[in-house]
């Protein structure tokens, strides 16, 4: 009788059907991605009912999961801080001229409160990882916001953590105008330090 030697195909055929390993980058962007979508309902809801702290935990686990070096990617920090400054201000101004009030306010009422700052950390800590694709198309990606950010300002105040006081249309033009400028900027400069550095890294490689 004729025998076959299969052992050469067997090892194909394992190769083949043997599941890849994720690298840290891959995981790196799971854990932002379910951390990320976690953020808002927690920060909003716990607003409305007065606890913010599952929120503000999430997001600074989210800030501590980015500090290690493998879970970061270059500009992330550079992201946080302007995202962190520009959204308080711009919070902060919309609540002085009257839009609207932001539930648990804190000790300071016409600041943007402790809750609110977490979102825009988690926003900004998003950008490099589960946001990335955004990266593609900055200004067509910035235009959406004309329509999301003040779909996700009306959504809070439907779940009762933002009391809108103005005119619909003023609140809803003011929020998605200025969004649509910061997250155009946002995804740009995040797009051109990430490429920078990885043209860097090539040229590093090489020598």
């Amino acid at each position: 009788m004729r025998s076959f030697n299969i052992s050469g195909g067997g090892n194909r055929w394992n190769s083949m059907t043997k599941p890849k390993q994720w690298t840290r980058a891959q995981w790196s962007r799971v854990v932002n991605f379910l951390a990320f979508n976690a953020l808002w309902p927690l920060c909003v809801i716990g607003a409305a009912r007065g606890n913010i702290w599952p929120g503000v935990a999430l997001s600074l686990f989210l800030l501590l999961w980015h500090w290690v070096p493998a879970h970061r990617v270059k500009g992330d920090f550079v992201l946080v801080a302007l995202a962190l400054v520009v959204g308080a201000f711009l919070d902060t101004l919309w609540i002085r001229l009257g839009y609207f009030q932001l539930a648990t306010p804190g000790p300071y009422p016409l600041w943007a409160p402790v809750w609110i700052m977490a979102l825009w950390l988690g926003f900004a800590l998003a950008l490099n990882h589960s946001l990335q694709w955004l990266q593609r198309w900055p200004l067509w990606s910035g235009m959406s916001f004309l329509f999301f950010a003040p779909f996700s300002y009306f959504m809070a105040s439907r779940l009762g953590a933002v009391i809108w006081l103005a005119d619909f249309w003023l609140i809803a033009s003011s929020i998605g105008v200025s969004w649509c400028v910061l997250m155009t900027v946002l995804l740009w400069l995040a797009k051109r330090m990430r490429l920078a550095h990885e043209q860097q890294a090539s040229q590093e490689s090489l020598h």
